[in-house]
């Protein structure tokens, strides 16, 4: 009930915003951004990605998910396909044109970047109804966000959306304990040393990204102010 309730409302703003940009005959299409794929950022987005869901690791342990919405998504990964079909394909395509496509668009139109992201990374953190994935989804959504607004690429947030959800999809069936990496490394030391990389790791990719969208952008334009 809970990932169809989102999905539900995802397609429902959608059809809606699809509609709108038809009257105004604003183009938009998502198989036209995929093959506008930025490739010269994907590595880095994918890095960042994976430095990300590292990071955010030990929230499992600080603040585990409600009793039934773990049920839930255990019964749900029972059914593999159908499973892997709406957690890594389906739910990041129709959060991403919801969240970044369409919410955080629009606000970048009236307000600053900072707040426009903020804003838009809490409702993405916010919908998922759970403290656990509040605070998981307003850090992803905050640097979704950035990806968004660095790169105006609405297909490597999908891209990248679909990364962090395919390695949770895969850490549950290649890990013992389910999604924590935490506790399949028994040498704290070890496992502090890359959480240390992983840090600077997605620091690095966040600034190379920086620098290159700027780069890449007109030099007659205006410069992006936090």
């Amino acid at each position: 009930m809970y990932i169809t309730s989102v999905l539900v409302l995802a397609q429902i703003m959608i059809i809606i915003y699809a509609i709108n940009r038809k009257k105004t005959q604003e183009d938009f299409s998502l198989s036209s951004e995929l093959r506008n794929l930025p490739f010269s950022f994907l590595p880095l987005v994918m890095l960042g990605t994976f430095a990300l869901f590292f990071l955010l690791d030990p929230l499992e342990q600080i603040l585990p998910l409600p009793f039934p919405i773990q049920e839930f998504f255990i019964n749900l990964l029972e059914l593999k396909a159908y499973a892997f079909i709406i957690i890594v394909l389906l739910a990041p395509i129709t959060e991403e044109i919801l969240f970044r496509g369409i919410i955080l668009k629009s606000l970048l139109n009236n307000y600053s970047p900072l707040k426009s992201i903020l804003l838009t990374a809490f409702l993405f953190g916010a919908i998922h109804f759970n403290i656990n994935q509040l605070i998981s989804g307003l850090i992803s959504g905050i640097f979704l966000g950035y990806l968004y607004w660095q790169i105006q690429s609405l297909s490597l947030c999908i891209l990248s959306h679909m990364l962090y959800n395919g390695i949770a999809y895969g850490a549950y069936y290649l890990l013992d304990n389910g999604f924590n990496i935490e506790s399949t490394i028994s040498n704290t030391k070890v496992y502090l040393l890359l959480y240390f990389i992983a840090a600077l790791t997605l620091a690095g990719c966040l600034l190379i990204i920086h620098k290159r969208s700027i780069q890449l952008s007109p030099i007659d334009s205006e410069p992006q102010i936090w």
